[in-house]
């Protein structure tokens, strides 16, 4: 039988239940290369627009906007923050730069990153994860007797890329990294992962492409 590792991020012994974190993950648009170098396609951008208009419809307080520091995730980032205004934008992460985690299992069709690749794509993700998947701890705003204004949720969006988001959930649910080939997700997919304060974690869904219309699905 499986098990559960109540510490995964080392806070399991912190004082208090802090809020319910959701990390909300979205694959930037369609995208393609050109003289002026890699740029979203128009379909990429309308593609990101109607993932803002989406996530604005929520009506959540997301707390900041992170995004790799490659252009398609970084267009798309900023195109949705036009939808998300009090969400602040931050500055583009490398470490959420695309790349291969771990080699896949099965071995991926077409696909064979050098052994060097993969071990620094490792490190690089696996220091992504650890920076941004962790349980909030301390008491929440209902422990602390404070009005509804101070939620007892936070919100972060992360727009990256579909290895690196297939790898977060993998890794959060505490399912075999090398698996993560096997899950497809689509450009601007929206994936919803819930961190509750005592480290159990849990997949609202994967790769949700609902704001878009049948013709407008891509993924490759």
């Amino acid at each position: 039988p499986s098990s559960w590792d109540y510490d995964w991020d080392g806070r399991a012994d912190r004082p208090g239940l802090g809020p319910v974190r959701h990390i909300i993950l979205v694959r930037h648009g369609e995208y393609t290369h050109s003289a002026a170098g890699q740029h979203l396609t128009p379909l990429g951008e309308e593609q990101a627009r109607l993932v803002g208009k989406r996530l604005a419809a929520w009506g959540v307080p997301f707390k900041a906007i992170h995004s790799s520091a490659l252009p398609r995730a970084r267009q798309t980032a900023q195109i949705i923050a036009q939808h998300l205004p009090d969400a602040p934008l931050q500055p583009p992460d490398p470490l959420l730069n695309e790349g291969c985690p771990v080699l896949p299992v099965p071995p991926a069709h077409d696909y064979s990153p050098s052994p060097e690749d993969v071990a620094a794509d490792g490190r690089r993700i696996e220091e992504a994860f650890t920076k941004y998947f962790r349980r909030l701890t301390g008491p929440s705003a209902t422990q602390r007797g404070q009005a509804p204004r101070d939620p007892d949720e936070e919100w972060d969006l992360v727009v990256a890329h579909a290895n690196v988001i297939r790898y977060f959930v993998m890794r959060s649910l505490q399912l075999t990294p090398d698996a993560w080939n096997r899950l497809v997700t689509r450009h601007t997919g929206v994936t919803h992962i819930l961190i509750h304060p005592d480290g159990q974690c849990y997949c609202f869904g994967f790769g949700d492409a609902g704001h878009l219309q049948v013709g407008q699905m891509t993924y490759a």
